[in-house]
């Protein structure tokens, strides 16, 4: 039995000694640091600046609608308090976002809906390692980079606000020297040095933001110059995420924009008005006056145009022969020379002085009065002339 069981028990393997995987480990440890170092550096991060951009403008909308819903509990209250309270009311919401969002350790909701979250630059140039080998690893925003993205968000637009509306209440640059204490004089130039100094410093800021607009179209890191400054960058969230994009609706916005391009383009070369009217003289009914008395033949028509029962100083257009004001049909002839009469349509292609019709149109010694710009009668004769349109 002696003998059976140690046969039995030398057959068995024999366990590995507690150690066994630290030695194991620490020899596969030069290999693993030889093929981190062959993999070489992490992939380029590319983030799109569209998605950054639009993370900007949701924000924005987003505090938009918020201020909005905000102004109207002032509507109860005296008229101007909103206005005059504006900018707490913008400080306040920038404030409540920051907080929720990013001094809590996440994005912005627009970042979040977009797939983005910030990114401690500063951190990750001195560790490049941090990255990962997806390149979208990192610490995110430390203590003092919040606190200077927060100040640069709502704090510091409030204060430059409010030094901007006491600059213009007061007419700091264009207030006059005083001519009595000197305490008033110092006091005088001194808001006139502010006042100069705002004007360099806002044009200085401008100029800070072109250049960096110029640098994140190209480079496609900082999208605005608080943010460099502070060294928050946009990264992507989850580096392997699809983004969601509706082809129906990207197919639709498309062809919608390139037809009201075209319809801009288009609109000054068109005469809109012409078609509108030549489109209501063939859907509208013709008047009642007008048709009788062409139906008639005869009689005083009223104009067509400013529906004067007599119509001053009138004339016949040709082919249709209604009865028109002079002044009518010559102003709707030059201004549009293919006019067509409103009565029933047709161009018309001249016009003519009425025999014996129309206010202003009396007889003088057996001639017909000659009206503006009509050709007339020959002496004594009477007859009708034609003029071309």
């Amino acid at each position: 039995m002696g003998s059976g069981d140690g046969g039995a028990a030398g057959g068995l393997p024999m366990a590995p000694p507690a150690e066994a995987w630290q030695l194991a480990a620490a020899a596969a440890a030069p290999q693993l640091e030889e093929l981190k170092r062959s993999l070489g550096q992490p992939p380029p991060l590319h983030v799109l600046r569209s998605s950054q951009a639009d993370a900007l403008r949701l924000d924005a909308e987003l505090g938009g609608i918020l201020q909005e819903q905000l102004a109207r509990l002032f509507e109860h209250f005296s008229p101007g308090t909103a206005a005059h309270l504006e900018p707490e009311l913008r400080a306040v919401l920038s404030l409540l976002v920051f907080g929720l969002s990013v001094w809590c350790g996440r994005a912005t909701p627009g970042s979040e809906l977009l797939n983005l979250r910030y990114r401690d630059e500063w951190a990750v140039a001195a560790r490049p390692e941090l990255v990962g080998p997806s390149g979208v690893g990192g610490p995110g925003l430390s203590l003092p980079q919040r606190v200077a993205l927060g100040l640069g968000t709502a704090v510091l637009p409030y204060a430059w606000s409010r030094l901007c509306r006491a600059a213009h209440e007061g007419d700091w640059a264009e207030a006059e020297a005083p001519g009595g204490s000197r305490g008033g004089w110092w006091w005088w130039r001194w808001r006139a040095a502010a006042a100069v100094g705002m004007r360099w410093c806002e044009a200085a800021v401008t100029l800070a933001a072109a250049v960096n607009s110029w640098a994140f179209l190209a480079r496609g890191d900082y999208r605005s110059l608080l943010e460099r400054l502070v060294g928050a960058r946009l990264v992507w969230r989850q580096a392997a995420m699809s983004r969601v994009i509706s082809f129906e609706y990207l197919n639709r916005q498309l062809v919608w924009q390139e037809l009201s391009e075209a319809l801009l383009l288009m609109m000054p070369l068109m005469d809109m008005n012409r078609w509108i009217r030549r489109a209501a003289i063939r859907a509208l009914p013709r008047p009642a006056a007008v048709a009788t008395a062409a139906a008639a033949g005869g009689g005083v028509q009223p104009c067509p145009l400013c529906g004067a029962e007599e119509p001053l100083t009138a004339v016949v257009a040709l082919p249709c022969r209604h009865v028109f004001c002079y002044y009518c049909l010559a102003a709707n002839t030059q201004a549009d020379p293919g006019f067509r009469c409103p009565a029933d349509g047709v161009r018309v292609a001249a016009m003519r002085r009425r025999r014996g019709g129309g206010r202003g149109s009396g007889r003088r010694g057996g001639g017909q009065q000659q009206g503006p710009g009509v050709a007339g009668a020959g002496a004594g004769g009477g007859e009708e002339a034609g003029a071309g349109v």
